[in-house]
């Protein structure tokens, strides 16, 4: 008799991993990676991406697994006007507003960190910051402005 082993555990991911059949989803994992990384590590979908790919999960999955990260809230089933308006700036942020929150959060102690550097310094160290996190331009310009005009330079 040959044994052949089917089911391998994942330890870092928790979750039994059937190695033929897929009994987890690459989706699954892809999400929970995403989740992980964002949450733990203030990662950006650059940096999750740029992680996920070589493990061999497929473009797709990876995609909707940022999606759901990084969009999706919970949602209270009315919307309006400012609910539009809103999803509009989470599309060219590609950030639901919590998710928003939680980086400007970060970016604000980051930033404070720097002390008494001179601007220019600031907003280099914050972009190269954002940047190794996984954030393009059209995210990390918005919280640069944001950050200048609540903590002008002394």
């Amino acid at each position: 008799m040959t044994f052949v082993p089917q089911t391998i555990f994942c330890l870092s991911v928790g979750y039994l991993w059937n190695s033929r059949s897929g009994m987890q989803s690459d989706y699954a994992y892809a999400e929970m990676y995403s989740q992980s990384r964002w949450s733990s590590r203030g990662w950006g979908p650059k940096r999750i991406k740029a992680a996920l790919v070589p493990k061999g999960i497929s473009g797709a999955h990876i995609e909707r697994a940022l999606q759901h990260v990084f969009l999706d809230e919970e949602d209270d089933g009315e919307k309006d006007d400012e609910d539009e308006e809103e999803m509009d700036k989470e599309k060219k942020w590609g950030m639901s507003k919590s998710a928003k929150a939680h980086l400007i959060s970060q970016a604000t102690k980051q930033w404070l960190r720097s002390g008494n550097a001179s601007l220019e310094t600031r907003k280099a160290r914050m972009v190269r910051w954002l940047q190794y996190r996984g954030f393009n331009w059209d995210v990390i310009s918005p919280i640069l402005r944001q950050l200048q005009s609540k903590y002008p330079a002394q």
